[in-house]
Protein backbone atom coordinates (compact mmCIF):
# COMPACT_ATOMS: atom_id res chain seq x y z
CA UNK A 1 0.00 0.00 0.00
CA UNK A 2 1.56 3.65 -0.66
CA UNK A 3 0.35 7.02 -1.72
CA UNK A 4 1.09 7.64 -5.36
CA UNK A 5 0.81 10.66 -7.71
CA UNK A 6 -1.92 9.84 -10.36
CA UNK A 7 0.83 10.48 -13.22
CA UNK A 8 3.28 7.65 -11.64
CA UNK A 9 0.56 4.95 -11.87
CA UNK A 10 1.04 2.71 -14.27
CA UNK A 11 -2.05 1.11 -15.40
CA UNK A 12 -0.26 -2.14 -16.30
CA UNK A 13 0.71 -3.20 -12.69
CA UNK A 14 -3.31 -4.16 -12.05
CA UNK A 15 -3.63 -1.91 -8.85
CA UNK A 16 -6.59 -1.07 -6.62
CA UNK A 17 -7.30 1.37 -4.52
CA UNK A 18 -6.63 0.94 -0.52
CA UNK A 19 -8.14 3.86 0.56
CA UNK A 20 -11.70 5.04 -0.73
CA UNK A 21 -12.03 8.22 -2.52
CA UNK A 22 -14.63 10.42 -0.17
CA UNK A 23 -16.21 13.40 -1.72
CA UNK A 24 -18.15 14.52 0.96
CA UNK A 25 -20.83 13.14 3.68
CA UNK A 26 -23.62 11.36 1.39
CA UNK A 27 -21.77 11.96 -1.92
CA UNK A 28 -20.41 9.05 -3.95
CA UNK A 29 -16.74 8.59 -4.23
CA UNK A 30 -14.79 5.49 -5.14
CA UNK A 31 -14.56 2.27 -2.64
CA UNK A 32 -11.57 0.60 -1.41
CA UNK A 33 -11.07 -2.31 -3.35
CA UNK A 34 -11.76 -0.60 -6.88
CA UNK A 35 -9.30 -1.53 -9.69
CA UNK A 36 -7.71 1.53 -10.85
CA UNK A 37 -8.57 1.45 -14.55
CA UNK A 38 -8.50 4.35 -17.18
CA UNK A 39 -11.98 5.32 -16.28
CA UNK A 40 -11.31 5.78 -12.86
CA UNK A 41 -7.99 7.57 -13.58
CA UNK A 42 -9.95 10.14 -15.60
CA UNK A 43 -12.30 10.69 -13.20
CA UNK A 44 -9.92 11.18 -10.11
CA UNK A 45 -8.11 13.75 -12.47
CA UNK A 46 -11.43 15.43 -13.67
CA UNK A 47 -12.73 15.86 -9.78
CA UNK A 48 -9.28 17.55 -9.07
CA UNK A 49 -7.39 14.32 -7.35
CA UNK A 50 -3.31 14.40 -7.45
CA UNK A 51 -2.73 11.54 -5.39
CA UNK A 52 -4.03 8.63 -4.24
CA UNK A 53 -3.58 5.33 -2.27
CA UNK A 54 -2.90 2.17 -4.16
CA UNK A 55 -2.09 -1.46 -3.76
CA UNK A 56 -1.09 -4.44 -5.72
CA UNK A 57 -4.06 -6.40 -6.83
CA UNK A 58 -3.38 -9.16 -4.48
CA UNK A 59 -1.78 -7.74 -2.03
CA UNK A 60 -3.50 -8.50 1.59
CA UNK A 61 -5.40 -5.70 2.97
CA UNK A 62 -6.90 -5.51 6.27
CA UNK A 63 -9.19 -2.72 7.57
CA UNK A 64 -11.14 -2.48 4.18
CA UNK A 65 -13.60 0.40 4.42
CA UNK A 66 -16.63 -0.42 2.11
CA UNK A 67 -17.74 2.87 2.42
CA UNK A 68 -21.53 1.99 3.85
CA UNK A 69 -20.32 1.12 6.92
CA UNK A 70 -22.61 -0.17 9.59
CA UNK A 71 -21.57 -0.58 13.24
CA UNK A 72 -19.83 -3.64 13.30
CA UNK A 73 -18.20 -2.98 9.93
CA UNK A 74 -16.95 0.49 12.18
CA UNK A 75 -15.42 -2.21 14.34
CA UNK A 76 -13.23 -2.98 11.83
CA UNK A 77 -11.86 0.24 10.77
CA UNK A 78 -8.27 1.01 11.25
CA UNK A 79 -7.65 4.47 13.84
CA UNK A 80 -6.42 6.08 9.94
CA UNK A 81 -10.05 5.12 8.81
CA UNK A 82 -11.55 6.19 11.55
CA UNK A 83 -10.08 9.49 12.02
CA UNK A 84 -10.39 10.39 8.70
CA UNK A 85 -13.83 9.53 8.72
CA UNK A 86 -14.21 11.79 11.48
CA UNK A 87 -12.02 14.34 10.10
CA UNK A 88 -14.30 14.24 6.77
CA UNK A 89 -17.37 15.06 8.98
CA UNK A 90 -15.97 17.80 10.73
CA UNK A 91 -14.63 19.39 7.22
CA UNK A 92 -18.08 19.03 5.75
CA UNK A 93 -19.53 20.37 9.25
CA UNK A 94 -16.67 23.84 8.81
CA UNK A 95 -18.27 24.37 5.34
CA UNK A 96 -21.64 24.07 6.35
CA UNK A 97 -20.93 26.81 8.94
CA UNK A 98 -20.05 29.25 6.14
CA UNK A 99 -23.33 28.51 4.70
CA UNK A 100 -21.92 27.15 0.93
CA UNK A 101 -19.62 24.23 0.75
CA UNK A 102 -18.04 24.83 -2.64
CA UNK A 103 -15.66 28.21 -1.56
CA UNK A 104 -17.00 29.98 -5.22
CA UNK A 105 -20.41 29.76 -4.67
CA UNK A 106 -19.49 30.64 -0.83
CA UNK A 107 -17.49 33.53 -2.58
CA UNK A 108 -20.31 34.51 -4.74
CA UNK A 109 -22.85 34.76 -1.44
CA UNK A 110 -20.38 37.19 0.52
CA UNK A 111 -20.26 39.48 -2.25
CA UNK A 112 -24.04 39.89 -2.09
CA UNK A 113 -23.86 40.32 1.64
CA UNK A 114 -21.09 42.53 1.21
CA UNK A 115 -23.00 45.24 -0.84
CA UNK A 116 -25.51 45.78 1.64
CA UNK A 117 -22.69 46.56 4.32
CA UNK A 118 -21.79 49.22 3.17
CA UNK A 119 -18.00 50.76 1.97
CA UNK A 120 -16.46 48.94 5.60
CA UNK A 121 -16.75 45.77 3.57
CA UNK A 122 -14.81 47.04 0.14
CA UNK A 123 -12.04 44.77 -0.73
CA UNK A 124 -9.17 45.61 1.82
CA UNK A 125 -11.37 47.08 4.38
CA UNK A 126 -11.16 43.70 6.53
CA UNK A 127 -7.88 44.06 6.53
CA UNK A 128 -6.84 46.43 9.19
CA UNK A 129 -7.14 46.15 12.61
CA UNK A 130 -8.79 48.65 14.15
CA UNK A 131 -9.34 48.81 18.02
CA UNK A 132 -10.95 52.15 17.73
CA UNK A 133 -14.16 51.28 15.24
CA UNK A 134 -16.54 53.45 15.57
CA UNK A 135 -20.08 52.00 16.96
CA UNK A 136 -21.79 52.13 13.59
CA UNK A 137 -18.50 50.54 11.91
CA UNK A 138 -18.82 47.84 14.66
CA UNK A 139 -22.29 47.47 14.14
CA UNK A 140 -21.73 46.18 10.45
CA UNK A 141 -19.08 44.14 10.75
CA UNK A 142 -21.08 41.98 13.58
CA UNK A 143 -24.30 42.13 11.52
CA UNK A 144 -21.57 40.70 8.48
CA UNK A 145 -19.96 38.23 10.18
CA UNK A 146 -22.93 36.44 11.97
CA UNK A 147 -24.70 36.72 8.28
CA UNK A 148 -21.45 34.50 6.63
CA UNK A 149 -20.81 32.25 10.06
CA UNK A 150 -24.30 30.52 11.21
CA UNK A 151 -24.41 31.22 15.17
CA UNK A 152 -26.63 28.09 15.06
CA UNK A 153 -24.48 25.89 13.35
CA UNK A 154 -21.44 26.98 14.83
CA UNK A 155 -23.56 26.54 18.21
CA UNK A 156 -24.44 22.30 16.58
CA UNK A 157 -20.33 22.35 15.79
CA UNK A 158 -19.48 23.45 19.18
CA UNK A 159 -21.72 20.24 20.57
CA UNK A 160 -19.51 17.96 18.17
CA UNK A 161 -16.00 19.67 19.55
CA UNK A 162 -17.09 18.70 23.59
CA UNK A 163 -18.04 15.11 22.28
CA UNK A 164 -14.61 14.80 20.93
CA UNK A 165 -13.10 16.41 24.45
CA UNK A 166 -15.01 13.96 26.57
CA UNK A 167 -14.64 10.84 24.05
CA UNK A 168 -11.78 10.23 21.10
CA UNK A 169 -9.93 12.88 22.78
CA UNK A 170 -10.56 12.82 26.99
CA UNK A 171 -7.41 12.51 29.02
CA UNK A 172 -8.06 8.40 29.76
CA UNK A 173 -8.12 8.25 25.96
CA UNK A 174 -5.19 10.39 24.65
CA UNK A 175 -2.38 7.41 25.21
CA UNK A 176 -4.34 5.82 22.73
CA UNK A 177 -4.35 8.49 19.95
CA UNK A 178 -2.51 8.18 16.57
CA UNK A 179 -3.31 10.59 14.19
CA UNK A 180 -2.49 10.18 10.44
CA UNK A 181 -4.53 12.72 8.45
CA UNK A 182 -2.31 12.33 5.23
CA UNK A 183 -5.13 12.67 2.83
CA UNK A 184 -6.03 12.39 -0.77
CA UNK A 185 -7.63 16.50 -0.42
CA UNK A 186 -8.88 18.20 -3.45
CA UNK A 187 -7.89 21.43 -4.64
CA UNK A 188 -11.95 22.96 -3.77
CA UNK A 189 -11.94 21.47 -0.33
CA UNK A 190 -8.55 22.00 0.78
CA UNK A 191 -9.61 25.34 2.97
CA UNK A 192 -11.94 22.71 5.03
CA UNK A 193 -9.85 19.91 5.26
CA UNK A 194 -6.84 22.19 6.27
CA UNK A 195 -9.07 23.40 9.25
CA UNK A 196 -10.74 20.25 9.75
CA UNK A 197 -6.91 18.88 10.28
CA UNK A 198 -5.34 21.35 12.45
CA UNK A 199 -8.33 21.65 14.69
CA UNK A 200 -7.72 17.84 15.05
CA UNK A 201 -3.87 17.77 15.44
CA UNK A 202 -4.26 20.40 18.31
CA UNK A 203 -6.64 18.80 20.28
CA UNK A 204 -4.98 16.34 20.42
CA UNK A 205 -1.93 17.76 21.16
CA UNK A 206 -3.13 20.25 23.50
CA UNK A 207 -4.28 16.99 25.35
CA UNK A 208 -1.45 15.02 25.22
CA UNK A 209 0.40 18.17 26.37
CA UNK A 210 -2.12 18.46 29.70
CA UNK A 211 -1.50 14.94 30.62
CA UNK A 212 2.42 15.50 30.41
CA UNK A 213 1.56 18.68 32.78
CA UNK A 214 -0.74 16.48 35.22
CA UNK A 215 2.34 13.54 35.84
CA UNK A 216 4.34 16.94 36.42
CA UNK A 217 2.29 17.33 39.51
CA UNK A 218 -0.16 20.24 37.71
CA UNK A 219 -3.45 21.33 39.40
CA UNK A 220 -6.10 22.56 37.32
CA UNK A 221 -6.42 26.52 36.06
CA UNK A 222 -9.76 26.48 37.02
CA UNK A 223 -8.13 27.03 40.44
CA UNK A 224 -6.87 30.15 39.42
CA UNK A 225 -9.73 32.10 40.03
CA UNK A 226 -11.03 30.23 43.19
CA UNK A 227 -11.12 32.36 46.42
CA UNK A 228 -9.26 30.06 48.48
CA UNK A 229 -6.32 30.15 46.17
CA UNK A 230 -3.10 31.50 47.69
CA UNK A 231 -2.16 34.42 44.47
CA UNK A 232 1.43 34.49 45.89
CA UNK A 233 2.00 31.06 45.00
CA UNK A 234 0.63 31.68 41.36
CA UNK A 235 3.81 32.25 39.71
CA UNK A 236 5.53 28.62 40.80
CA UNK A 237 2.29 26.57 40.64
CA UNK A 238 1.75 25.02 37.74
CA UNK A 239 -1.30 24.49 35.79
CA UNK A 240 -3.02 22.33 33.51
CA UNK A 241 -5.95 23.63 30.71
CA UNK A 242 -9.45 23.54 31.74
CA UNK A 243 -11.99 21.81 29.31
CA UNK A 244 -13.41 24.97 28.59
CA UNK A 245 -9.76 26.48 27.81
CA UNK A 246 -9.31 23.75 25.81
CA UNK A 247 -12.87 24.30 24.00
CA UNK A 248 -11.98 27.90 23.57
CA UNK A 249 -8.88 26.64 22.03
CA UNK A 250 -9.97 23.64 19.28
CA UNK A 251 -12.63 26.11 18.10
CA UNK A 252 -9.85 28.72 17.41
CA UNK A 253 -7.80 25.85 15.82
CA UNK A 254 -11.13 24.27 13.22
CA UNK A 255 -11.96 28.35 12.85
CA UNK A 256 -8.36 29.93 12.33
CA UNK A 257 -8.51 30.42 8.27
CA UNK A 258 -11.81 31.65 7.84
CA UNK A 259 -10.29 34.78 6.58
CA UNK A 260 -8.97 33.25 3.38
CA UNK A 261 -13.00 33.31 2.29
CA UNK A 262 -13.25 36.86 2.15
CA UNK A 263 -11.61 39.74 0.72
CA UNK A 264 -10.74 38.17 -3.04
CA UNK A 265 -7.95 36.12 -0.87
CA UNK A 266 -9.58 32.45 -1.89
CA UNK A 267 -9.63 34.03 -5.77
CA UNK A 268 -5.56 33.48 -5.07
CA UNK A 269 -5.57 30.41 -1.98
CA UNK A 270 -7.04 28.71 -5.35
CA UNK A 271 -5.68 29.70 -8.12
CA UNK A 272 -3.58 27.46 -10.85
CA UNK A 273 0.38 28.56 -11.15
CA UNK A 274 2.62 30.52 -8.82
CA UNK A 275 1.83 32.63 -6.44
CA UNK A 276 3.92 36.00 -6.74
CA UNK A 277 5.34 38.11 -3.28
CA UNK A 278 2.50 40.48 -3.85
CA UNK A 279 -0.24 38.09 -3.42
CA UNK A 280 2.00 36.37 -0.87
CA UNK A 281 1.19 39.57 1.04
CA UNK A 282 -1.84 39.92 0.36
CA UNK A 283 -3.00 36.24 1.72
CA UNK A 284 -0.84 37.13 4.98
CA UNK A 285 -3.60 39.84 5.48
CA UNK A 286 -5.84 36.82 5.83
CA UNK A 287 -5.01 37.00 9.83
CA UNK A 288 -6.50 40.20 10.24
CA UNK A 289 -9.16 39.40 8.14
CA UNK A 290 -9.84 36.43 10.33
CA UNK A 291 -9.91 38.34 13.56
CA UNK A 292 -12.37 40.82 11.94
CA UNK A 293 -14.90 38.38 10.86
CA UNK A 294 -14.65 36.72 13.72
CA UNK A 295 -14.34 39.45 16.71
CA UNK A 296 -17.56 40.54 17.00
CA UNK A 297 -19.37 37.79 16.44
CA UNK A 298 -21.87 36.78 19.22
CA UNK A 299 -20.45 33.40 19.09
CA UNK A 300 -17.04 34.20 20.01
CA UNK A 301 -17.81 37.79 22.46
CA UNK A 302 -17.11 35.50 25.67
CA UNK A 303 -14.11 33.72 24.14
CA UNK A 304 -10.95 35.92 24.41
CA UNK A 305 -8.58 32.92 24.42
CA UNK A 306 -10.22 31.87 21.07
CA UNK A 307 -9.45 35.14 19.67
CA UNK A 308 -5.82 35.46 20.75
CA UNK A 309 -5.22 31.86 19.25
CA UNK A 310 -6.23 33.20 16.13
CA UNK A 311 -4.43 36.29 15.68
CA UNK A 312 -1.05 34.75 16.54
CA UNK A 313 -1.13 31.18 14.88
CA UNK A 314 1.21 32.91 12.84
CA UNK A 315 3.96 34.53 15.26
CA UNK A 316 6.65 32.60 15.97
CA UNK A 317 9.23 32.81 19.20
CA UNK A 318 11.97 34.61 17.80
CA UNK A 319 9.77 37.10 16.25
CA UNK A 320 10.05 35.90 12.45
CA UNK A 321 6.52 35.50 12.38
CA UNK A 322 3.39 38.16 11.31
CA UNK A 323 1.72 40.10 11.60
CA UNK A 324 3.32 41.79 14.71
CA UNK A 325 6.22 39.74 14.61
CA UNK A 326 5.58 39.26 18.59
CA UNK A 327 7.85 36.80 20.78
CA UNK A 328 5.49 36.03 23.85
CA UNK A 329 2.86 34.17 23.00
CA UNK A 330 0.33 32.13 24.57
CA UNK A 331 0.68 28.10 24.22
CA UNK A 332 -2.57 27.57 22.21
CA UNK A 333 -1.34 29.98 19.67
CA UNK A 334 2.70 28.30 19.76
CA UNK A 335 0.79 24.52 19.16
CA UNK A 336 -1.50 26.31 16.20
CA UNK A 337 1.39 27.78 14.78
CA UNK A 338 3.13 24.44 14.64
CA UNK A 339 0.80 22.24 13.84
CA UNK A 340 -0.59 24.76 10.92
CA UNK A 341 2.91 24.75 9.55
CA UNK A 342 2.99 20.67 9.09
CA UNK A 343 -0.03 20.33 7.83
CA UNK A 344 0.66 23.36 4.86
CA UNK A 345 3.25 21.70 4.39
CA UNK A 346 3.34 17.65 3.55
CA UNK A 347 0.08 19.09 1.57
CA UNK A 348 0.75 19.39 -2.61
CA UNK A 349 -0.52 23.18 -3.21
CA UNK A 350 -0.80 25.02 -6.69
CA UNK A 351 2.66 27.13 -6.19
CA UNK A 352 4.70 24.41 -4.75
CA UNK A 353 5.35 20.99 -4.45
CA UNK A 354 4.32 19.27 -0.75
CA UNK A 355 7.52 17.93 1.59
CA UNK A 356 8.12 14.70 3.17
CA UNK A 357 5.89 13.98 6.83
CA UNK A 358 9.38 13.29 8.39
CA UNK A 359 11.18 15.86 6.76
CA UNK A 360 8.75 18.34 7.91
CA UNK A 361 8.98 16.69 11.33
CA UNK A 362 12.42 16.95 11.45
CA UNK A 363 12.45 20.77 10.73
CA UNK A 364 9.84 21.13 13.38
CA UNK A 365 12.28 19.12 15.74
CA UNK A 366 15.42 21.50 14.73
CA UNK A 367 13.35 24.96 14.78
CA UNK A 368 12.84 24.13 18.49
CA UNK A 369 16.26 23.91 19.38
CA UNK A 370 18.23 27.22 20.91
CA UNK A 371 21.95 27.80 18.86
CA UNK A 372 24.50 29.18 18.84
CA UNK A 373 25.99 31.19 15.97
CA UNK A 374 30.29 30.99 15.49
CA UNK A 375 30.16 34.28 17.33
CA UNK A 376 28.51 33.33 20.17
CA UNK A 377 25.10 34.71 19.14
CA UNK A 378 22.41 32.41 20.47
CA UNK A 379 19.64 32.41 17.59
CA UNK A 380 16.24 31.84 19.45
CA UNK A 381 13.99 28.90 18.36
CA UNK A 382 10.51 29.18 16.31
CA UNK A 383 8.75 26.58 18.19
CA UNK A 384 8.53 25.42 21.65
CA UNK A 385 10.17 21.76 22.18
CA UNK A 386 8.22 20.32 24.56
CA UNK A 387 4.94 21.30 22.44
CA UNK A 388 7.10 19.75 19.18
CA UNK A 389 7.35 16.49 21.12
CA UNK A 390 4.02 16.66 22.80
CA UNK A 391 2.72 16.83 18.73
CA UNK A 392 5.42 13.84 18.13
CA UNK A 393 3.44 11.90 20.70
CA UNK A 394 0.09 11.69 18.92
CA UNK A 395 1.28 11.63 14.94
CA UNK A 396 1.22 9.18 12.98
CA UNK A 397 3.18 9.69 9.85
CA UNK A 398 3.58 6.12 8.09
CA UNK A 399 1.14 3.03 9.00
CA UNK A 400 2.37 -0.47 8.98
CA UNK A 401 1.98 -1.72 5.38
CA UNK A 402 2.78 1.50 3.64
CA UNK A 403 4.97 1.24 1.16
CA UNK A 404 8.13 4.23 1.06
CA UNK A 405 11.33 5.02 -0.25
CA UNK A 406 14.37 5.67 1.64
CA UNK A 407 17.03 7.87 1.20
CA UNK A 408 20.21 8.50 2.29
CA UNK A 409 21.04 12.14 3.78
CA UNK A 410 23.97 12.65 0.97
CA UNK A 411 21.57 11.60 -2.07
CA UNK A 412 18.26 13.14 -3.48
CA UNK A 413 17.41 10.09 -5.12
CA UNK A 414 16.17 7.16 -3.41
CA UNK A 415 18.50 3.67 -2.28
CA UNK A 416 16.37 1.45 -0.94
CA UNK A 417 12.20 0.71 -1.57
CA UNK A 418 10.55 -0.32 1.82
CA UNK A 419 7.58 -0.96 3.95
CA UNK A 420 6.58 0.13 7.34
CA UNK A 421 6.73 -2.82 9.85
CA UNK A 422 6.56 -1.63 13.47
CA UNK A 423 5.87 2.46 14.81
CA UNK A 424 8.62 3.79 17.25
CA UNK A 425 6.35 5.47 19.75
CA UNK A 426 7.25 8.79 19.83
CA UNK A 427 9.20 9.30 16.89
CA UNK A 428 6.91 8.89 14.34
CA UNK A 429 9.62 9.62 11.74
CA UNK A 430 11.75 6.66 12.61
CA UNK A 431 9.93 3.35 12.52
CA UNK A 432 10.93 -0.19 12.00
CA UNK A 433 11.12 -0.86 7.91
CA UNK A 434 11.46 -4.40 5.68
CA UNK A 435 13.36 -3.68 2.68
CA UNK A 436 11.85 -4.55 -0.74
CA UNK A 437 14.58 -4.05 -2.86
CA UNK A 438 17.69 -2.06 -3.77
CA UNK A 439 17.22 1.12 -6.87
CA UNK A 440 21.18 1.69 -6.95
CA UNK A 441 21.74 -1.82 -7.04
CA UNK A 442 19.04 -4.21 -8.09
CA UNK A 443 20.89 -7.37 -7.75
CA UNK A 444 21.84 -6.88 -4.25
CA UNK A 445 19.93 -9.55 -1.91
CA UNK A 446 18.48 -6.98 0.30
CA UNK A 447 14.88 -8.29 0.54
CA UNK A 448 13.52 -9.01 4.29
CA UNK A 449 16.16 -7.30 5.47
CA UNK A 450 15.04 -5.56 8.82
CA UNK A 451 15.94 -1.34 9.61
CA UNK A 452 15.20 0.07 12.85
CA UNK A 453 15.93 3.57 11.46
CA UNK A 454 15.57 4.95 15.44
CA UNK A 455 19.68 3.86 15.25
CA UNK A 456 20.03 4.83 11.50
CA UNK A 457 20.04 8.66 11.29
CA UNK A 458 21.70 8.79 7.94
CA UNK A 459 18.97 7.28 6.69
CA UNK A 460 15.40 9.22 6.12
CA UNK A 461 12.22 7.99 4.75
CA UNK A 462 10.68 10.40 1.08
CA UNK A 463 8.04 9.57 -0.65
CA UNK A 464 7.32 9.79 -4.33
CA UNK A 465 6.34 13.49 -4.35
CA UNK A 466 8.80 14.27 -2.10
CA UNK A 467 10.00 17.99 -2.69
CA UNK A 468 13.50 16.77 -1.70
CA UNK A 469 15.71 19.12 -3.94
CA UNK A 470 14.39 22.86 -2.49
CA UNK A 471 15.44 22.88 1.83
CA UNK A 472 12.94 23.98 3.90
CA UNK A 473 13.35 27.44 4.85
Amino acid sequence: MQKITLDEIDLNEELVLARPVILGTGVKGFSSGVPVSETVLAALKRLGFHEVWVRGKDEQQVHILSGDDDEEEADQLSKTEKYSLLKNDIAVSLADIMTEKDPQREMLRIRNISRGAGALMKRGALTTLDPDRPPSQIKALKIFSESVISVKKLEKFQSMCYDLIEKEFAPHEIDKVQLNLNDNRIEGSYLFNHMANCGLYFLATLQRYNADLKKKGAVSSELKYSPGFDHKKRKETLFFYSDEEVMSGTLAAFMHDVGYLHDGMAEILFKDGRIGPEEHNILKKHVEVTMNVIQYHIFFTNRPLAKTTIENHHERLDGSGYPKHKTKLHTFAKILGMIDCFDSMVIDRPWRKKFSRAKVLEWLYDSSEVKTTPDGTIVEPMFDRDLVIAFEQILMLYEVGEVVDLYHVKSTDPIFKCVIKEQNKGRPDRPVVELIKCYTDPNKQVEGKVLNLKNLKDLYLGESTDFRKEPIV
